[in-house]
């Protein structure tokens, strides 16, 4: 995946949008002494519903992501 690409995939899921559970964007880091290894950094969480809200704004924002604490892969700083 590429910044600001579109993926398109269809999953099987409940059919009350409530029951959909929350979906969490990971900011990936890449080790460049390890060729392919990735970590998590950090994520953003979000609302399945508020995602799936037709009249919601969409425009870019900024979006505040949390330091993954159980891999603490970000200076304490």
């Amino acid at each position: 995946m590429t910044w600001n690409e579109l993926i398109d995939f269809n999953i099987r899921g409940p059919s009350q949008h409530e029951d959909i559970p929350d979906i969490f964007v990971y900011l990936i880091g890449y080790n460049t002494d390890v060729p392919n290894e990735k970590h998590r950094i950090c994520f953003a969480r979000f609302k399945a519903i508020d995602l799936l809200d037709e009249s919601a704004d969409f425009s870019i924002q900024k979006y505040f992501f949390e330091e993954d604490r159980a891999l603490d892969k970000l200076d304490d700083e």
